[in-house]
């Protein structure tokens, strides 16, 4: 973890990641939980590889961390097709992830609100 900002009046935890590391939301919401408090949506600025993963976009990391789902956010319909043909190149994705029940064992989905197709 790079850094960490808890503001107990907003309700708002933000956490910056450096780029090597491999935490998943799944695991920050587990700390949030055992520190007395209810983990909400997440909004998340993440930067990955476009692929496709089961038939569906997903954003893709080092190879050790898991994918993120891509979906349409209700603000931003019709970018999941824009992201399609970015299949393979590397994006900032800023969007929504709903907060799952403890022990709820599904794949992290995030609702895009943007994107931006990042220079290498």
């Amino acid at each position: 973890m790079d850094s960490v900002r808890v503001s107990l009046n907003e309700g708002l935890a933000t956490v910056w990641l450096a780029s090597e590391n491999a935490v998943t939301i799944g695991q920050i919401r587990e700390a949030i939980r055992s520190n007395g408090f209810t983990p909400k949506a997440a909004t998340l600025r993440v930067v990955g590889r476009v692929v496709e993963d089961g038939g569906e976009l997903a954003l893709a990391f080092a190879a050790s961390t898991p994918s993120l789902r891509l979906t349409d956010h209700a603000s931003a319909p019709g970018l999941l097709e824009e992201l399609r043909e970015s299949l393979g190149a590397t994006l900032s994705v800023e969007g929504a992830i709903q907060e799952t029940r403890r022990g709820e064992a599904t794949v992290p989905r995030i609702e895009v609100q943007k994107f931006a197709r990042l220079r290498r």
